[in-house]
């Protein structure tokens, strides 16, 4: 595409312009950095308006191989690394994808020791990234352009499958070999020099977002990505798993008591993806019931293609949408009578509000099917709670805004047994997010606690429908859990 002269002199919020440009590289005598004659350049602007005495622009050399990398390949992708920098605008530069290959053939392999062609890289790279910058920046002189690092532990990858559902778009599942020196992911409280495998899905809405993520243990001596593997689904490697497994030790004395009768705990997760939550679940607490609610289906076949995902009498999958199955649930609770009677008034006044009644949520296709799994009449012990916005222009963000509205919380309250807990995985977008969040749990809960992650972005907080008194320090839950997560995680939990 042609540029018109004076096209960069200013910030223009949320415009993306990529093109082509001669590699000043390329003519060296030494292997380049890039491979190609011509360079892809991407310029985004942040969505957020910026006083031009404010402007701020890095740029980023896309790591090497990685090109054909949704990180680095698309308008969400570049996204979310201007987000994370809080730039004002991001200048990508790397070789031109290759589109002619298979994605599903496609591996790509990083230097150990870095890139030693860098700082000259960079040298030449200056020229044109200061015909970048807007003007405003040179009313002290000549600005600093510096460039901006992307690490996400990743040595290795090869991708297995693209596939793309009718909900959550385009997806990969890809294997990947993680340096244990990466500060970026979270390993297990054992200290190795040795890199890690696992097998990961993304969507390419939110492409630098791992959506699942589970380990693998090589069937032999081959460290090859293709090499035959085994899911270790036995543990969690996800950053904000582990901590929300360890909320269960807020239910644990009632899981106990459930269990020393002969009745299994039901636990009702919304949002699947690759089911590792679940398995885990499953693996480790086999009396426990679990219903997971996925709202796309191709989601779900790839879990149990790629990721272990399996279907018995102790863990059930429904396809469909989670607001709509917590407000199923909320009005079956208060047919049957079930729920304090201040919640059941505001409930009745909330879906008045809403030009909606008990029984149209009691029709719903949703409740059907969760009749034939057999929880039409159950309250639950545990809800979790996994969902990210999927909008990039928000940034990483969980949950989305519609979970937090009074009508779904309320819903999920009733939805629980007057003992029971929910479990959010939280990601949030501002700190007023956060407070309100926070806030409008308070109005249908007893009780807020919070669990830090170990990436320092999520939280978890788990709700609790009556006051907890003391934290159980033991048990049967709080002892398994002490010897299948970091314990850490149990003695993080505070009262908010």
């Amino acid at each position: 595409m042609a540029i018109e002269v004076g096209t960069f002199e200013d910030i223009y919020p949320s415009r993306f312009i990529s093109f082509h440009f001669p590699n000043p590289t390329f003519s060296l005598h030494q292997e380049p950095h890039f491979s190609s004659r011509f360079l892809r350049i991407a310029v985004l602007d942040s969505p957020h308006e910026t006083p031009p005495h404010e402007f701020t622009v890095g740029a980023m050399v896309v790591p090497k191989t990685r090109e054909r990398d949704w990180v680095f390949c698309t308008k969400n992708g570049h996204l979310q690394l201007l987000l994370s920098s809080q730039l004002s605008r991001l200048v990508i530069v790397s070789d031109i994808p290759i589109n002619n290959e298979s994605l599903s053939s496609w591996a790509f392999s990083l230097s150990r020791n870095g890139d030693p062609y860098g700082p000259h890289l960079e040298k030449s790279l200056a020229p044109l990234l200061l015909a970048l910058t807007p003007k405003a920046m040179f009313r002290d002189g000549i600005p600093s352009v510096p460039f901006i690092s992307y690490d996400d532990g990743v040595i290795r990858g090869l991708v297995l499958e693209q596939s793309s559902g009718p909900i959550v778009g385009d997806m990969v599942i890809e294997n990947v070999e993680i340096d244990p020196n990466c500060k970026e992911v979270d390993f297990s409280d054992e200290k190795t020099e040795m890199s890690e495998f696992r097998r990961r899905l993304r969507f390419k809405r939110m492409p630098n977002l791992v959506q699942t993520e589970v380990p693998l243990m090589p069937l032999n001596s081959c460290s090859d990505l293709v090499a035959e593997f085994r899911l270790e689904l036995g543990f969690l490697v996800h950053p904000y798993l582990s901590p929300m497994a360890a909320g269960l030790v807020l239910v644990s004395p009632l899981m106990e008591k459930l269990l020393n009768v002969g009745k299994g705990p039901l636990l009702l997760c919304i949002g699947v993806g690759g089911g590792a939550l679940l398995m885990f679940l499953r693996e480790h607490f086999e009396k426990i019931e679990i219903l997971g609610v996925e709202i796309d289906e191709m989601v779900i076949k790839i879990a149990k293609k790629y990721f272990g995902l399996i279907e018995d009498e102790q863990l059930q999958i429904l396809l469909g949408n989670g607001i709509e199955m917590l407000k199923y649930m909320g009005s079956k609770a208060v047919s049957n009578g079930l729920g304090p009677t201040n919640l059941v008034t505001i409930w009745h006044e909330i879906i008045a509000s809403e030009s909606s009644s008990c029984r149209t949520f009691l029709q719903s296709k949703i409740g059907k099917k969760l009749e034939k799994k057999g929880f039409g009449l159950s309250q639950f012990h545990v809800i979790t709670i996994d969902v990210d916005s999927g909008d990039a222009t928000m940034g990483l963000s969980a949950p989305p805004m519609e979970f937090i509205e009074r009508s779904v919380l309320l819903a999920t309250r009733l939805a629980l047994h007057e003992h029971g807990i929910l479990v959010l995985n939280v990601l949030p977008s501002s700190k007023s997010f956060y407070i309100d969040l926070v806030c409008s749990l308070r109005e249908f809960f007893a009780e807020l606690y919070q669990i830090e992650v170990s990436n320092g972005e999520n939280y978890v907080i788990v709700a609790t429908c009556s006051v907890i008194g003391s934290i159980a320090k033991d048990g049967p839950i709080v002892e398994k859990l002490k010897q299948v997560i970091p314990r850490r995680y149990m003695d993080q939990i505070t009262q908010i």
